[in-house]
This record gives structure tokens, C-alpha cells and sequence, in this order.
């Protein structure tokens, strides 16, 4: 008893005198919502055909010439809901976005039983300067644009898609992470963790397009291999999204 006395009196004064000192107040992150960007439409060739459904790059039952919508329960090769801009006051130099996109699994995939969606939510922060200079769309020319930047760790939401809301709470316990050198070094002279790329062609009043990413060590980008201009229109020919150029231009550039 009496040690376990010494015990408490030691760790009660081992506190005291560390906690005194300079005191730290936990930064608040003022998060903002800018702006969401969901009017996108997915492309496929199918057989030199072009089939398209909304936010989602469709797969095609050849035999019924229809959309599959038994198979992964009516979702695409690749299914994005929404991208999303947002800013922190106190950190004015960066410009963070998210890329919404549903999926799907079996609960239990040995007997392909128990099928249910979720979405995954994939969040990337730019240096606004370097998003300002980098992201100039050209027009008639296919045309790709690479970044550095960094990214959190991918969200999964299995009951709906992430609200605002919980967006910006993910930002909040997050952003430590990746920025809490930011006073101390310049963002800009850091390499980040992921390279973005958006390869895109402008054709009369629309975008076609694919964003992807490169992970550190990985060979592939996903969700196409390689780059260079020559593989992104191989892979451009075969699938890509597509939205109305003003609209795509007023969500990138009013930030």
C-alpha cells in the first residue's frame, strides 16, 4: 500500500512539473466548403460503339445490347459520384479536393452472397499555386496534366455517401498528418506523396476526361498504366468521363 502511495505521489508530481511551461493551444481549422461538382458522364466503346451513363462508365451486356445492371448490381468499371473543393483559413496556400465514388462487395465473396454498396472517399491537398498555374486546359490538343501533391488515406462510408459535414471533420482529423511542418517549411518545396494527373480533350463545348493517380514505388497508375501521351489516348479511345467545359472550368478555377 505504501508503495503503491509513492507510486501515485511520483506520477502526480512528474505531471506537474511537465505541465507546466509553454503552454500549446490545439489549432481549430476553419474548413470551408467551395464548391461540388457532380454533372459527369462516363463513356464506353463498346465494340467501335459509344455507350454512356450518368456518373459512371458503363458496362455492356453485348447479348441483350443493354447496360448490365445484374452484375455488380448496376455498377460501372469505374463509378464517380462527386469531386468537391475545400479550403482552411488558416492555411490559405492550399486547395483540397475530394473524389466520391461508389462501390461494392460480397459479404461473403467465396459464394458471391450478400451483396451491399459503400462508397470510398479519396482526398488530395495541392499547393494553390501550383493548382492555379498547372491546371490551364488547352484547347483542341489531348493534353495531360501532372502534379504533385499529398493524399490522406481513402474514406469508406458503407451506409451513404459522405456528407459535407463529415468531409470536412475527416479534413480536421487529418490535416496534422500531413501539414504540421507547414510553418516550420514551405509546402511548395516538398515533394508530395501521390502524383495527381488529368488527362483530358477539350471538344467543342465539353471535357472528356480521366483523373487518375501514381502512388510512390507503383508501376501503375490507376486506373490506367504508364503515361505519356501515346497511352493516354490508347486509353482515352476505350472509356472516359465527360462533362460541359464551362461548368467543369467554373468548379476548378472559382477557388
Amino acid at each position: 500500500m505504501k508503495n503503491l502511495f509513492k507510486i501515485l505521489i511520483l506520477t502526480l508530481l512528474f505531471n506537474f512539473l511537465f505541465s507546466i511551461g509553454e503552454r500549446v493551444d490545439e489549432i481549430k481549422y476553419n474548413i470551408k466548403h467551395i464548391s461540388t461538382f457532380s454533372n459527369i458522364t462516363g463513356w464506353s466503346n463498346i465494340q467501335g460503339v459509344w455507350k454512356s451513363s450518368k456518373n459512371k462508365i458503363p458496362i455492356w451486356d453485348l447479348i441483350d445490347n443493354e447496360e448490365e445492371v445484374f452484375f455488380r448490381d448496376g455498377l460501372g468499371k469505374d463509378n464517380i459520384v462527386s469531386i468537391s473543393i475545400f479550403t482552411i483559413d488558416e492555411i490559405p496556400d492550399i486547395i483540397i479536393m475530394t473524389f466520391v465514388n461508389k462501390n461494392g462487395s460480397y459479404e461473403f465473396p467465396s459464394i458471391s452472397s450478400g451483396w451491399f454498396h459503400y462508397y470510398n472517399m479519396n482526398t488530395f491537398i495541392f499547393n494553390r499555386n501550383d493548382f492555379k498555374t498547372g491546371m490551364k486546359l488547352i484547347d483542341g490538343k489531348l493534353t495531360s496534366i501532372e502534379l504533385d501533391c499529398y493524399s490522406f488515406e481513402r474514406f469508406d462510408s458503407y451506409f451513404s455517401e459522405p456528407t459535407i459535414d463529415e468531409t470536412e471533420n475527416y479534413i480536421k482529423t487529418n490535416i496534422d498528418k500531413y501539414l504540421n511542418n507547414y510553418k516550420k517549411d514551405s509546402y511548395s518545396s516538398r515533394p508530395g506523396n501521390v502524383t495527381f494527373y488529368l488527362d483530358y480533350y477539350i471538344y467543342k463545348n465539353s471535357i472528356q476526361y480521366m483523373f487518375t493517380y501514381k502512388v510512390p514505388k507503383m508501376k501503375k497508375q490507376y486506373p490506367m498504366e504508364g503515361k505519356g501521351i501515346k497511352k493516354i489516348k490508347k486509353f482515352l479511345d476505350k472509356s472516359y468521363y465527360e462533362s460541359p467545359l464551362n461548368e467543369f472550368e467554373k468548379f476548378i478555377f472559382n477557388n
